[in-house]
C-alpha cells in the first residue's frame, strides 16, 4: 500500500481559513449565518485546498490580512434573497487581479479611514446577473470591492477622506471609486474614474 504525505499546516492557518477567529464588528452583527455558510463553502476539501492556497498566495505578497481574508469571497449582502451561496472562491487566473486593490487598501484607504469589512469581493456571474450588478463588474474578474468601514465614522467624514485619496492617488492606481448609501463604497484599480 503506497503512503500519502501530507503537509503540515501551521493551527493559525486552519483557524484562519476555517473561521476560527472573528473579528468584534462580527460578534456584534448578526453573523451567525455568515459563519454557518462560510463552513458549508469550506467543507469540500477541494474548495479548502485552493482556499488554503489563495490564503498563501495573499501572505507571499503581505496581503493576507489588509481585510479578513475571508471577506474576499463573500458575493453580497443580498446572497439569500438571489438565492445564490454568500461565497464563492475566484478562478486562480483573476487572483493577481485583486492584488493592486488590496495594495491600495493597505497603503492608502486604511491608514486614513481605519479597519474595513469586504461586504462583496468576488462575484459568479450568475450571482451578478441575479444581483442586478452591472454587466461588466468588476466584481466578476476579482477586481473590485464594496467595503464598509469597521468604526463609528459619519458618511460626510468617510466621504471627505475618500475623495481626498481619489483626487491625491487615483491616477497613480487607476483608482474607481463609488460612494453608495450609508458608509459602503466600492474601489477597483481598473480606471480612474468616481460616482
Amino acid at each position: 500500500m503506497k503512503k500519502v504525505a501530507y503537509k503540515r499546516v501551521p493551527l493559525i492557518l486552519i483557524l484562519i481559513i476555517s473561521g476560527g477567529f472573528i473579528s468584534c464588528a462580527e460578534k456584534y452583527k448578526p453573523q451567525n449565518s455568515l459563519k454557518a455558510e462560510y463552513q458549508i463553502f469550506i467543507k469540500d476539501v477541494k474548495t479548502r485546498t485552493e482556499v488554503t492556497a489563495f490564503f498563501r498566495f495573499l501572505e507571499k505578497r503581505g496581503l493576507a490580512n489588509v481585510v479578513d481574508f475571508k471577506q474576499l469571497l463573500r458575493q453580497g449582502t443580498d446572497w439569500r434573497k438571489v438565492r445564490e451561496p454568500a461565497y464563492a472562491l475566484p478562478p486562480r487566473k483573476y487572483w493577481p487581479k485583486i492584488l493592486l486593490t488590496l495594495q491600495v487598501l493597505k497603503n492608502e484607504i486604511v491608514p486614513i479611514v481605519g479597519e474595513l469589512e469586504v461586504v462583496s469581493g468576488f462575484r459568479t456571474h450568475r450571482y451578478n446577473r441575479r444581483a442586478g450588478g452591472a454587466r461588466s463588474s468588476r466584481h466578476m474578474i476579482f477586481g473590485a470591492l464594496d467595503i464598509i468601514p469597521k468604526n463609528n465614522i459619519t458618511r460626510g467624514e468617510l466621504h471627505k477622506r475618500l475623495l481626498k485619496i481619489w483626487r491625491i492617488k487615483g491616477r497613480q492606481y487607476k483608482l474607481g471609486l463609488g460612494l453608495y448609501s450609508r458608509t459602503r463604497f466600492h474601489v477597483d484599480t481598473v480606471r480612474y474614474r468616481r460616482w
